[in-house]
């Protein structure tokens, strides 16, 4: 009976399904989310049981990846930023309970039962589970999922735009696009896919075309894929017209071709190619296109100079009164922090900001050592053997996307790509650290018994 049992166990914990099911649920939660709106959009209907059934079966498949990690010695080995995720939870577990429970503080109008399933059951367990099973997931065809997952999710973007617009053209979208439906006359209007998620959606797929364009081996005819996504992506980045996701995408941007010139061994031709291609491209949109763009009509681009020179006098969202309030709150209590939520029961829009408001520089110092962790690992895998440098890409968008937008406790999305992040290893076994590459020596940094 005993070997019955144990044999059942291994079938259905088998290390190679507990790693598709922890990409399944990546997948799911980190990017599906405007391929799950298309369904209420499209049918005007509510979205709450859609995504409350939603919430359902990713905490099923979380449950299942949990219980499988605990059955699997392999699990219990957590890296030093899979300990920094489990601290500092278990730090804003402590905040949330003390607030909620006893000082009945409560999240702007959601219910309870709605706050801890978002906070919890698609936060901190998925990301748990993910962190536990990250071993048994293939990286390469984590790449694939993952894309193509992101790919859709525009293409469904893309479909929506026409669909409730009838038009395609950017310039006659002067609005922000926010994808909402009013179910009937007595009823407010239901906001199921927000401006900010529509613009990082465009934002990845540019992103991790340009690295699959640069970095990729692929054949011509997915070269060309890899095109289209790329363009496809600008142009939702842009009729999604945020500015968090277009300040991100503009530093990564950067950041790929500078990786690219770090790891390429190429000749002189090549890097000369790599950087006067895209100057000489900038300069004729400059002398010929940029001149006939209706700049007046892009919502990104006013609310770029609206930002730039401080002007909020046509936002409803003045995100520097909150980071005043926030920050003010921490000097208040800078040790343990003041509360979860700022002045309107909302929160800033900050997570390092909201980390210190909670919980003062005992959490905040925590969160800002995950997020130092993910920039070292991206550094010493790019000057090593740059096998995370597309996972990198998704761990720091996040991080920026949360600097502009969003909370520690509704980010469920940051939580499961951090702890996947966290999970993965820049070294490979019996393979030395590269202290010295092409265009950058950094022997400085050399551990002392290394030298």
């Amino acid at each position: 009976m005993n070997l019955q049992s144990k044999n059942w166990e291994k079938y259905i914990f088998d290390k190679e399904r507990l790693g598709k099911f922890a990409l399944l649920n990546l997948c799911l939660l980190g990017f599906s989310l405007p391929i799950t709106s298309t369904i209420p959009v499209l049918l005007t209907i509510n979205s709450t049981p859609i995504n409350l059934g939603l919430r359902i079966i990713y905490l099923v498949i979380t449950l299942y990846l949990i219980t499988g990690a605990l059955l699997k010695k392999q699990s219990s080995k957590i890296s030093i930023g899979g300990w920094l995720f489990l601290l500092f939870w278990i730090l804003y577990s402590i905040r949330i309970f003390y607030d909620v429970e006893i000082r009945n503080i409560r999240f702007a109008s959601s219910s309870i039962f709605k706050f801890y399933t978002l906070a919890y059951g698609s936060g901190f367990l998925a990301a748990l589970a993910t962190m536990l099973n990250a071993r048994y997931i293939d990286l390469t065809v984590a790449k694939r999922w993952i894309y193509n997952t992101i790919f859709l999710a525009n293409i469904s973007i893309f479909l929506m735009v026409y669909y409730l617009f009838k038009t395609l053209n950017p310039f006659q979208l002067a609005l922000r696009v926010n994808f909402s439906i009013q179910l009937d006359r007595n009823t407010f209007l239901e906001n199921v896919l927000n401006p900010i998620i529509i613009s990082y959606q465009g934002e990845m797929l540019s992103l991790l075309s340009l690295y699959f364009i640069l970095f990729g081996q692929s054949k011509s005819l997915m070269k060309n894929v890899f095109r289209v996504g790329f363009l496809l992506g600008l142009y939702i980045l842009l009729v999604g017209g945020s500015r968090g996701p277009f300040v991100s995408f503009t530093l990564l941007f950067l950041f790929i071709l500078i990786v690219k010139v770090i790891r390429a061994r190429k000749t002189s031709l090549f890097y000369s190619k790599l950087f006067i291609t895209p100057v000489f491209l900038l300069f004729m949109a400059i002398q010929f296109i940029v001149p006939r763009i209706p700049w007046e009509k892009i919502s990104l681009f006013n609310r770029m100079i609206s930002w730039l020179e401080d002007d909020y006098s046509n936002s409803l969202d003045n995100r520097d009164e909150k980071f005043e309030w926030a920050w003010n709150a921490f000097l208040e209590n800078p040790i343990f922090g003041s509360q979860f939520v700022d002045q309107f029961n909302s929160y800033p829009h900050n997570i390092v900001l909201e980390s210190l408001m909670a919980m003062g520089i005992v959490g905040g110092s925590v969160l800002i050592s995950m997020i130092l962790r993910v920039f070292y690992k991206t550094f010493m895998d790019v000057i090593n053997h740059g096998r995370l440098i597309f996972f990198s890409i998704i761990a720091i968008s996040q991080i920026l996307a949360t600097m502009t937008s969003g909370s520690l406790f509704a980010a469920y999305t940051l939580w499961i790509l951090l702890a996947f992040y966290f999970a993965l290893s820049y070294k490979q076994k019996k393979q030395p650290i590269i202290w010295q590459r092409s265009f950058l020596k950094i022997g400085f940094l050399k551990p002392l018994s290394k030298l």
